[in-house]
């Protein structure tokens, strides 16, 4: 296992969402949006193993009963993944016709397929592209009836 994973889920009376890694007691975090939430609890994560490696003189620590990763992915590669992951996610939606849901001003609101905007993905040095060699390409499905 290279990683705990993550939940992340909307919180109706916070207005906001909630991530979670169920693997670490009482690692969580809060965020005005689902990507602010995942920063947060990478934070969150960072402080609790560093917590956890720092009692490793207790042999009932978690790294001396093997729980913990060997190594852990950056918070660059586990945001570059979820973004990926969302862009993905539009990319079919909007090529199968199907609207998405998202949560604005309070309400659950549907934004039809043709409305959908892809984001750009970032590169390393910052400059932004629509496709990457490990993404996958979905094929126009313009003039298909």
């Amino acid at each position: 296992m290279s990683d705990y994973p993550i939940n992340i889920f909307p919180s109706f009376e916070d207005e906001g969402w909630i991530a979670e890694i169920p693997d670490l007691p009482a690692c969580s975090a809060f965020g005005e949006t689902p990507e602010i939430a995942l920063k947060e609890v990478l934070a969150a994560k960072r402080l609790w193993i560093e917590s956890a490696d720092a009692d490793k003189a207790n042999p009932t620590s978690l790294e001396s009963q093997n729980l913990l990763p060997p190594k852990l992915p950056t918070d660059e590669q586990i945001m570059d993944a979820f973004s990926r992951g969302i862009r993905t996610a539009l990319l079919q939606h909007k090529q199968a016709g199907i609207p998405i849901v998202v949560w604005r001003d309070g309400k659950v609101v549907e934004i039809p397929a043709d409305e959908i905007v892809i984001p750009d993905l970032p590169d390393v040095d910052g400059s932004t592209h629509g496709h990457t060699a490990n993404e996958p390409q979905l094929e126009s499905t313009a003039g298909d009836d």
